[in-house]
């Protein structure tokens, strides 16, 4: 539903001269600063037609995840006690392994042997350190407002809590020795997402400089796609030298998938449109079948994970780090 207030404000007619645009939304002027202030983010962010939308569960994610770090990284034990000797084990960047274990960081062997699944949730909410929240706060304000949009509150919630245990478990099986947090594989979903959607509605003829208005600027989309995944991978390997390269490309590929997931009749039956760009008849058969193509797919996705993560031989039952 939308936001009090809001109230639509249809331009003046264009002259023939003149590029028609989509109609705006706006709020009145009448209402608070705040609410204001919250449009002219979801438009600069997510375009006009998202500056209206209820986009609560992104910010509920942004606020919780700020939330988790600050608890993990001054509540919890900390690892050195000094200052100095700190700083020269990168612990001022962000919580040590032993405060993320306390925290609830995933640790492979409580998982694989005691059956700890609840660190796979609690891990999502975690981050190696101040920049890697920051990276991820700022991917999931572009891409999650977008997201939850063109989708629903509830799906954006089902995508970032799957794209958490799914990273978890790639990560688990990719780096068992490791205290792991899974707050930024959601940004990698919502990366492949928006790569999905700009490749489908581009085509081969993206880069040939014709076409409307949206579709000249689908080069620059993927520019900012790729801008923000180098950024998520340069923090992790910054903050602690220990990504799991596999679980992001595995994130990735779930976010790619579940853009194939929407049931097309959301839209239209004949899918002949994707988000205002207009592909034709060309893709007109996968919107239509291209939902249960993706459903099982993610299906496969997470069946390979899991089994992956069971076959795993190099995860040893030890206990996790203590302060």
């Amino acid at each position: 539903m939308p936001w009090p207030g809001f109230k639509r404000q249809h331009k003046p007619a264009q002259t023939d001269n003149e590029e028609v645009d989509d109609d705006e939304e706006f709020l009145p002027n009448a209402s608070s600063p705040f609410l204001r202030g919250m449009s002219n983010a979801r438009y600069a962010l997510c375009g006009p037609k998202a500056a209206c939308s209820c986009t609560t569960a992104t910010f509920v994610f942004m606020i919780t995840k700020i939330i988790v770090f600050c608890c993990a990284f001054f509540l919890t034990a900390a690892a050195k006690s000094t200052a100095t000797v700190a700083a020269a084990g990168g612990a001022l960047l962000g919580p040590s392994q032993c405060q993320l274990a306390a925290s609830g960081g995933l640790w492979p062997a409580s998982l694989r042997y005691h059956f700890a699944a609840h660190q796979l949730l609690t891990a999502t909410f975690l981050h190696a350190s101040f920049l890697h929240l920051i990276v991820s706060l700022c991917t999931l304000m572009r891409y999650g407002l977008s997201f939850e949009h063109r989708r629903s509150l509830g799906e954006l919630v089902v995508l970032i809590l799957s794209a958490g245990v799914l990273g978890g478990l790639v990560s688990s099986t990719t780096i068992p020795n490791s205290v792991l947090v899974c707050g930024g594989m959601a940004a990698f979903a919502l990366m492949g997402d928006e790569t999905v959607i700009v490749l489908f509605a581009g085509g081969c003829s993206m880069f040939d400089g014709h076409g409307s208005r949206r579709k000249r600027r689908l080069p620059y989309r993927l520019l900012c796609v790729g801008c923000f995944g180098m950024a998520n991978v340069t923090v992790l390997l910054f903050a602690g030298g220990a990504v799991s390269v596999a679980a992001c490309l595995a994130c990735f590929a779930f976010g790619g998938i579940a853009t194939a997931s929407e049931y097309p009749s959301r839209r239209s039956r004949t899918a002949l449109l994707d988000h205002g760009e207009g592909t034709g008849d060309h893709w007109a058969w996968w919107k239509r079948q291209g939902w249960l193509i993706g459903i099982g797919a993610i299906c496969l996705l997470f069946a390979a994970a899991v089994l992956g993560f069971e076959g795993a031989t190099t995860i040893v039952d030890r206990p996790a780090p203590v302060c």
